[in-house]
């Protein structure tokens, strides 16, 4: 789709799009975040469900209305909503597991 970003699904309450990497989630220093171009290119206002940072690429679930926001955020309040990260590096980690800083 563009440089920052593939919609993945368009549905009646929400999108998902796959977020580039260096793309900000908040606009900032006069560079568009990822809600505002996907906002742009949609042609409608959309709620940000979720927030991923810069660095990270991934899926984004943003909605269609304040009250579908809403509905999502309940849904990750209660777990019934999982988010999985996998993160890629270069060389062997030293543990199998744990806090990555």
């Amino acid at each position: 789709m563009t440089d920052f970003f593939s919609l993945l699904a368009d549905e009646q309450d929400f999108v998902v799009v796959n977020k580039a990497p260096n793309v900000n989630f908040h606009t900032e220093s006069g560079e568009l975040g990822i809600v505002e171009l996907v906002r742009e290119y949609m042609g409608t206002n959309l709620w940000p469900v979720h927030r991923l940072d810069k660095m990270t690429s991934g899926l984004l679930l943003l909605a269609k209305s304040a009250q579908a926001a809403s509905s999502f955020g309940q849904l990750f309040e209660q777990r019934a909503i999982e988010k999985y990260y996998l993160a890629i590096c270069a060389g062997k980690p030293k543990k199998k597991q744990g806090l990555v800083k």
